[in-house]
């Protein structure tokens, strides 16, 4: 199946540049303004190491430095198998690195998918399928503040689904905690108001078809009619393809999304051409593509402390101690559709 490479210039003018709104900038008098990118980074990562280091305590109480060390060993596996399009199990510990590691660059691409909504905001219905620890959530979030919208009627309503309960459950506990930390800084009230105008929903793959219909979380009309958006952000593995596969089926049918979005290791090209649509457009990613950059200073420091508690024979300590970048991959593929380009 041939999906069409397209440049970013072709898919939507703001690609081309970093995501930055004037919200994230000075205004027009050199004074600063309400928010800047800095402290939305500053806000996730301090979030992301607390709920990591209280996850940790709660998994490791009572354990021995053997038992612990092992799991660690072997989520760490688990994760090197990635590039071969092979899933981890998703456990409690499989969660936690995760959440120190992946979630930060999944934040980083959903953030740099939201270009329709940037373009022109408007009520959403987002099915995420694959959503783990709430990455678009988070990133949407970040994209309603960035249109300086949040402080209007735009209400959105994403449905996420999973089957590991571990990924949902970290998931939360980072979206309350960044809410903490967000409410917390005056200078980030857009994204205060951005946090409350999302509705989440979770759910696992058997309860996907109650949430294929647009409208049954506006009733009474309060809300307009949504825009569905349908998204698989790395979710697309060897094991699930087929399932994958007929879930957007069926979503399309139901929901007949304006936007779609597949990403991917290299590795899972193939398995996410047979997600999406025949018409799809890969989209090649480049770092100035990226609102966040950078690295993750608390939660490296985290991840070091933790190589610091395992004893020194663990092979997998080395890997602990890279620094946490905020980009993704260069070689992850990225494979998008919009309903306004059924006429080009």
């Amino acid at each position: 199946m041939a999906v069409r490479r397209t440049c970013p210039s072709e898919v939507a003018p703001q690609a081309m540049a970093p995501l930055r709104s004037p919200a994230f900038e000075r205004g027009d008098d050199g004074s600063e303004s309400c928010m800047n990118h800095n402290e939305v980074a500053n806000a996730l990562d301090a979030a992301i190491a607390r709920v990591a280091e209280a996850e940790y305590r709660r998994l490791s109480d009572g354990r021995s430095d053997k038992y612990v060390a092992s799991c660690v060993e072997r989520t760490m596996d688990s994760f090197h198998r990635l590039r071969h399009g092979c899933s981890p199990e998703y456990d409690e510990w499989d969660a936690l690195l995760y959440l120190t590691w992946y979630q930060p660059r999944q934040i980083t691409l959903a953030l740099a998918l939201a270009w329709p909504f940037q373009k022109e905001p408007q009520p959403l219905h987002i099915i995420d399928l694959g959503c783990g620890s709430w990455a678009m959530a988070i990133a949407i979030a970040i994209a309603v503040a960035q249109s300086q919208l949040s402080e209007t009627d735009v209400y959105i309503d994403l449905h996420g689904v999973d089957p590991s309960d571990a990924m949902r459950a970290i998931g939360r506990d980072l979206w309350h905690e960044f809410y903490s930390a967000v409410r917390s800084q005056p200078t980030l009230f857009r994204l205060r108001m951005a946090c409350e105008q999302i509705s989440k929903d979770l759910c696992t793959w058997r309860d996907i078809e109650g949430y294929c219909r647009s409208d049954h979380w506006h009733e009474g009309g309060i809300y307009p009619s949504p825009t569905c958006w349908l998204s698989a952000i790395h979710a697309v593995y060897h094991s699930n393809v087929i399932q994958l596969r007929d879930d957007f089926i069926m979503i399309r049918k139901k929901s007949d999304p304006a936007y779609e979005v597949v990403t991917c290791h290299r590795v899972g090209y193939e398995s996410a051409q047979l997600v999406s649509r025949t018409d799809a457009r890969e989209m090649l990613l480049r770092k100035q593509h990226f609102y966040l950059s950078g690295y993750l200073d608390r939660t490296t420091a985290w991840r070091r402390q933790l190589a610091q508690r395992l004893p020194t024979s663990v092979r997998v300590r080395q890997l602990l101690n890279r620094p946490v970048p905020w980009s993704t991959p260069q070689d992850d593929r990225c494979i998008m559709w919009h309903f306004s380009w059924e006429s080009t």
